[in-house]
């Protein structure tokens, strides 16, 4: 298609040439006969013939000159073409290899994809009928089981939980556990909220757990839970499954129990401890041991008048036997001044319940016993001390105390004077009922006295304390 376009523009180029001999022969003669009409060497047709020679010649070698540098360009153009065409084919023999090869390896892939789909059909044919096989067998079963997402919300809800719980599957499902079945806080005050979190953050540190759960009526129970995380293909955990067992009564009895072995050895340290710091005071001053074991007897006979249980009066024993520790921070010659006190001397004695009671308030009671010991000498009017508390904001272990008290301090020998005598206790009282000793406790002593015919015990070492 190229050769006959360049043989096309060969023989246009040619015309052009002829035209232009033709053009300048008809300018030649016509300068020639315009300019010479009369020189006659112009009629020579060797001039003519010389002419027309130079113009062809140079003409000539102007086109075989452009002819020849448009033959080398197309030499040039045809080796450039060649190249590129052997380059193509190079080129397309590389790729139809290329093409080939990714063609094999697209069969070998796809081959290894249909086996693997067949793989994984056949996986999850048996993974659904193990499921099925699974959710028949927990539907049935006698425990509680449900499932977790990582956060916390349930997303299987056995039968035997909907029945224990008293919700539906549809009730529960996607919700979370805390607020349904999990209260926020136990009954001991543990934070359930975190446990749950981190259960789901760490189920591994929860594979046996026991908790406080609640039921849709309120009911609290205790319940035993095996837990286990369920990973996805890239080991992250995607789900919790948790299986549990009431086991509230033995909870129950094992706090019963635990609580009981507390409470003995509370008993026995508060024994000892009362023991202890009344040895202490009787070392230092006889009298005041002697004194806080007659209170202590007194009080506990009148709280049994006024129908107190076993367990208050033994609170108020200790109480009693405690109720004057305060005094072992007193000076010496104070207590055992055999004469009547000044008023500064007083005053430095009504502050021993205060001491009493930083004494006994960094022990751990399981009643107010240093409350009691601060409250012994306040008067249902106010006029008593250290708070001048009255009525009924002071304890009635320590209106007990008073009136037992008063009574024990007026009937015993003082270092500087002799017992006042039982029936000056007990018009004391008497006359101060209801104003400033509790009415029914006064009732109480004086029909001890009066009536029952009770007498102070005679304590060992302390005979001369009558």
């Amino acid at each position: 298609m190229e050769k006959p376009a360049r043989l096309s523009d060969l023989f246009v180029r040619l015309l052009l040439v002829a035209f232009i001999i033709i053009v300048a022969l008809t300018v030649f003669e016509f300068i020639k006969n315009l300019l010479f009409p009369s020189l006659s060497l112009w009629h020579s047709q060797i001039i003519t013939i010389v002419f027309i020679s130079v113009i062809g010649t140079i003409v000539a070698y102007f086109v075989l000159k452009k002819y020849f540098a448009l033959l080398s360009q197309l030499s040039k153009n045809l080796v450039d073409r060649q190249q590129s065409e052997q380059v193509l084919i190079n080129g397309y023999a590389s790729l139809e290899e290329l093409v080939n090869k990714r063609t094999t390896d697209l069969d070998k892939a796809n081959e290894a994809l249909r086996s693997e789909f067949l793989e994984h059909q056949h996986d999850a044919e048996a993974l659904r009928f193990s499921e099925a096989q699974s959710r028949v067998l927990a539907e049935e079963a006698n425990s509680i089981i449900l499932r977790l997402n990582t956060k916390g919300q349930v997303t299987f809800f056995n039968k035997f939980a909907q029945s224990f719980f008293g919700y539906s599957e549809d009730e529960i499902c996607g919700y979370s556990v805390i607020g349904t079945i999990v209260p926020e806080t136990d009954t001991s005050g543990r934070n359930l909220t975190a446990m749950i979190t981190d259960l789901i953050s760490h189920p591994d540190r929860y594979t046996i757990n026991e908790n406080e759960n609640i039921k849709r009526n309120g009911e609290r129970v205790w319940i035993s839970w095996s837990n286990k995380a369920i990973l996805d293909d890239y080991g992250q955990v995607i789900e919790i499954l948790c299986i549990g067992n009431e086991k509230t009564a033995l909870k129950l009895e094992e706090e019963r129990f635990g609580r009981q072995q507390k409470l003995d050895l509370l008993q026995k340290s508060l024994e000892e401890i009362t023991v202890a710091l009344s040895s202490s005071m009787e070392k230092k001053f006889p009298y005041i041991t002697g004194h806080q074991k007659r209170v202590a007897q007194l009080a506990c006979e009148i709280a049994g008048e006024i129908d107190l249980s076993e367990k208050q009066i033994d609170r108020l024993r200790t109480s009693s036997i405690l109720h004057d520790i305060g005094m072992i921070y007193m000076p010496t010659e104070i207590l055992t001044k055999p004469a009547p006190l000044t008023e500064i001397e007083r005053l430095m004695i009504k502050v021993h319940p205060r001491v009493g009671y930083e004494i006994l308030k960094g022990i751990e009671f399981p009643w107010p016993v240093a409350e009691i010991v601060l409250q012994h000498h306040e008067r249902l009017d106010g006029s008593g001390y250290p708070k001048g508390l009255s009525g009924w904001d002071i304890l009635l272990p320590a209106r007990i105390l008073a009136v037992a008290d008063v009574v024990a301090a007026m009937t015993a020998p003082r270092p500087y004077r002799p017992g006042l005598g039982i029936e000056m206790a007990l018009e004391e009282l008497t006359k101060n009922q209801g104003i400033l000793y509790d009415e029914r406790i006064v009732d109480a002593c004086v029909k001890l006295f009066s009536v029952r015919g009770f007498k102070f015990e005679v304590f060992p070492g302390l005979e001369w304390v009558r």
